[in-house]
C-alpha cells in the first residue's frame, strides 16, 4: 500500500513540477516579449470561442435528433397495428394470388408447356402462321389455356422454333 501512495506522490511531484515550469516559461516570456504573449492569448482565446461554439451547435444538433427519434418512437407505436394490418393484407392477397394463378414456377411451367405446344404444332405445319399455331395450341391445350394465354406465353417463330 506505501508503494502505491509513494508512487502516487511521485507522479503528483511530477505533476506539479511540468505545471511550474510552463508558468516560469510564461513569465519569462512575459518579460521579454509582452507584445506576442499577448497576441498568442488573444488568438487562444478567439480559437477556444470558436470551439465552444462549434461544441454548442454539435450539441444543439444531437439534442434535436434525440428529440426527433422519441417523435418517430412515438408515431410508430401509434401506427405499429396499421402497419401489421397492412402487412396481413398483403400476405393474403400473395397467398390468393398463388392459389389463382399459380407460383412463379408453376407459372414458368405452364409457359413451357405451351411453348412446347406450339413448338410440336409449328414442326408439323411447316407452313402455318404464327396465328394459326398459336389458335391450334389452344385448342388442344383445352381449359385454361385461351388462345391469349398462348399468345403473352410465345415469343416470335423464330425464337420458338430455336428454343
Amino acid at each position: 500500500m506505501s508503494e502505491i501512495n509513494s508512487s502516487l506522490e511521485d507522479r503528483l511531484q511530477t505533476e506539479l513540477s511540468d505545471v511550474n515550469i510552463k508558468r516560469k516559461v510564461i513569465a519569462i516570456l512575459l518579460q521579454d516579449a509582452p507584445e506576442q504573449v499577448a497576441g498568442a492569448f488573444v488568438v487562444a482565446s478567439a480559437l477556444l470561442k470558436e470551439s465552444l461554439n462549434l461544441l454548442h451547435e454539435v450539441t444543439d444538433r444531437l439534442q434535436q435528433e434525440i428529440e426527433f427519434s422519441d417523435k418517430y418512437q412515438y408515431i410508430f407505436k401509434l401506427t405499429e397495428h396499421h402497419t401489421k394490418r397492412g402487412q396481413k393484407i398483403l400476405n393474403g392477397a400473395k397467398v390468393g394470388h398463388e392459389e389463382l394463378y399459380g407460383t412463379p414456377a408453376e407459372k414458368e411451367a405452364k409457359k413451357l408447356k405451351i411453348q412446347n405446344e406450339c413448338k410440336n404444332i409449328a414442326i408439323l405445319n411447316p407452313s402455318w402462321n404464327l396465328t394459326a399455331i398459336r389458335q391450334q395450341a389452344a385448342e388442344n391445350l383445352g381449359d385454361g389455356y385461351g388462345f391469349k394465354t398462348v399468345t403473352r406465353a410465345t415469343p416470335d417463330l423464330k425464337t420458338l422454333l430455336n428454343k
